[in-house]
């Protein structure tokens, strides 16, 4: 919700939606930490790993339907390009461990190329404490796996209840 305010608020600062954000969210914070997060996120928009575009679709839920079983979760922000969709989820991890993140980036893939009906050009995960993306291309191939990959998971949920 932060970064959705992000253009409209760049002259004033983060520290304001921050702590409106924290205060939405019932989350009693001490002010050296929204300062903390404000600048974070402030640091991060402003280098060289943020999205080309803060014009897409922000906090997006999902309910993804496989043929066993359904997938719910949210979607940090994707937009549009003409080539097609690229889906970013943004981690504050204090290391960079893409392959962590694999599964879950090609289970949004999946549903938003289902819900859209357009093609996913690629998934970004976005580090906020370095500064750092790891993009990774969408083809036809990586979905198709994803699919089998999620049926597979929910049978075996399933199987453990």
């Amino acid at each position: 919700a932060v970064l959705k305010e992000y253009p409209a608020k760049k002259q004033g600062g983060l520290l304001p939606c921050v702590t409106r954000k924290s205060l939405d969210l019932e989350m009693r914070l001490p002010q050296e930490a929204l300062q903390e997060t404000a600048h974070l996120v402030e640091a991060f928009l402003n280098g060289a790993a943020a999205p080309e575009s803060w014009q897409g679709a922000h906090e997006i839920p999902f309910c993804l339907r496989c043929p066993n079983g359904f997938v719910t979760g949210i979607i940090d922000y994707y937009f549009e390009t003409p080539k097609g969709i690229v889906i970013c989820d943004f981690k504050t991890d204090a290391k960079i461990e893409s392959r962590h993140y694999q599964f879950q980036m090609d289970t949004y893939a999946l549903a938003l190329s289902e819900a859209l009906s357009k093609p996913v050009l690629e998934t970004r995960l976005l580090y906020l404490k370095h500064n750092a993306v790891h993009a990774e291309p969408c083809p036809k191939a990586r979905l198709a796996k994803a699919s089998e990959e999620l049926i597979k998971r929910i049978d075996s949920f399933r199987l453990s209840q």
